[in-house]
């Protein structure tokens, strides 16, 4: 039973990782209030680790326990990854689009469907627009048609 907890509660901390960078107020508390603690568990994960692997006596629990914190920032840095790749090329798409529908009807529309989590914006006044989403960890990319640029976007721009 002590097993079947401790691989739930390992799994719950990999699917929040995932989770975890796209939530604007936990990034906040982790980044000015947990980054010490975090880096500190990581430490006594690595060690538990290598004390756990010269042991003669293995459990299974103990081995899980002590690759919560690693695998928790891995799964953070693994996400943002990710995310940044797929919105990055259903962005790409979505210009490519709305490109073809300038040219053909010379004109951008008002309002698009969008894919989850790509905002798109058009310019009052111009025929440019602005494609966002988020990266994770409060960055914001944003595509600027007028440029033809992307840009990075921090939380403190």
């Amino acid at each position: 039973m002590k097993n079947k907890i401790v691989i739930i509660t390992f799994f719950l901390a990999i699917i929040f990782g995932f989770i975890a960078p796209f939530w604007d107020s936990f990034v906040v508390i982790e980044v000015f209030f947990g980054f010490i603690p975090l880096l500190l568990l990581l430490l006594v994960s690595l060690v538990l680790i290598t004390i756990n692997s010269l042991s003669k006596d293995k459990k299974i629990s103990d081995s899980i326990i002590s690759l919560l914190i690693p695998f928790f920032i891995l799964a953070q840095i693994t996400s943002t990854f990710l995310i940044d790749k797929l919105q990055k090329f259903r962005s790409e798409s979505l210009i490519e689009e709305l490109h073809l529908i300038q040219k053909q009807k010379k004109k951008l529309p008002e309002n698009i469907e969008t894919p989850t989590g790509i905002k798109y914006h058009k310019i009052k006044g111009e025929e440019t627009f602005v494609i966002s989403f988020s990266r994770g960890f409060l960055i914001t990319e944003k595509y600027y048609s007028d440029d033809d640029k992307w840009g990075s976007y921090g939380w403190n721009d």
